[in-house]
């Protein structure tokens, strides 16, 4: 059985039905995946394997970055 978190469009509108599950993407998908070596092989597997790959990196003159260890620690204090 599958859990719907935020109810679904049901309109005629073509414009709002036709998009009326996008955010199903990031439905069971972690916020980061922190161990770098089960990180590196999901993200070959799925490149959208994580929330920030799926709405993409932070890039800086040009460079994505990946998260920072004080972000890490961020995460843990909010969660």
């Amino acid at each position: 059985m599958k859990i719907i978190l935020y109810p679904l469009y049901n309109t005629d509108n073509p414009l709002l039905s036709d998009h009326a599950n996008e955010l199903d993407i990031f439905l069971d998908k972690p916020f980061w995946i922190w161990d770098k070596q089960k990180h590196d092989l999901d993200f070959l597997i799925d490149r959208n394997c994580c929330f920030n790959h799926i709405i993409g990196l932070p890039v800086k003159n040009n460079k994505e970055y990946s998260l920072f260890d004080y972000e890490k620690l961020l995460f843990n204090t909010i969660e």
